[in-house]
């Protein structure tokens, strides 16, 4: 029953009649994993600034970082991109996972926790092999800054979960430029947006294939790296 409701997804999808693909489709696609190393996401001035209140350094693999160089230069001179999340390792993405099923069931006490599970998989992926594109060093969570650092409103936080949190929900013209222009940026270098999450961008990892009709992904969960310190 599983395969037939993905089969009858994925034509939606296609049909452009659902913007997001069923979760089990994605994990689906295999990895080839090409071993491409993790690296620190530089600063650069005027174009590409860290979010500091991550509390730890940026880190991507290496084709992730380029391109995240050759985005931010398309972009208008007086817009920079802000990089507010990278790479977690499986440590770290147990703790959100942990800290959002906990509210999340307290806000649900009703729920089975098999349920509370599902309400959690639509917020954060679940920590593990399969694990999510933060655990592969494909994904940012990123949005724009003006010229002085400050992060522009999109509509939503990074982070915030509201009705305006996809990326084509109704939103002002101002919010539309704004994510339009996020997007393309982004997009014209090799990046794929999940459709769920306006500020969720990824390169190589199983998402990035599922949306972008490729039979493979390049990147997958590195589980036993943890993140140096600075």
């Amino acid at each position: 029953m599983r395969s037939l409701r993905a089969v009858a997804n994925r034509v939606l999808w296609r049909w452009g009649l659902r913007d997001v693909l069923p979760g089990y489709y994605v994990q689906r696609i295999p990895v080839r994993e090409c071993d491409e190393p993790l690296e620190p996401i530089p600063t650069v001035p005027g174009r590409l600034l860290l979010d500091a209140r991550l509390h730890q350094p940026h880190l991507a693999r290496r084709s992730v970082v380029g391109a995240l160089c050759q985005a931010a230069e398309l972009l208008p001179e007086d817009v920079q991109l802000l990089v507010v999340d990278a790479y977690r390792s499986l440590a770290r993405q147990q703790q959100l996972w942990s800290a959002t099923r906990a509210k999340i069931a307290g806000k649900h006490p009703l729920a089975t926790p098999c349920e509370v599970d599902r309400l959690t998989k639509l917020v954060v992926a679940c920590p593990g092999s399969a694990g999510g594109g933060h655990q592969t060093g494909a994904a940012v969570d990123i949005t724009l800054a003006d010229a002085g650092g400050t992060e522009w409103w999109m509509g939503t936080g990074v982070g915030e979960f509201t009705a305006a949190t996809p990326t084509r929900a109704p939103v002002t013209d101002t919010v539309r430029w704004r994510r339009e222009l996020l997007t393309r940026c982004l997009t014209d270098v090799g990046f794929i947006n999940y459709p769920a999450e306006w500020w969720h961008f990824s390169m190589g990892d199983r998402l990035w294939a599922a949306y972008g009709r490729r039979p493979v992904a390049h990147f997958g969960p590195l589980p036993g790296r943890e993140l140096p310190h600075e």
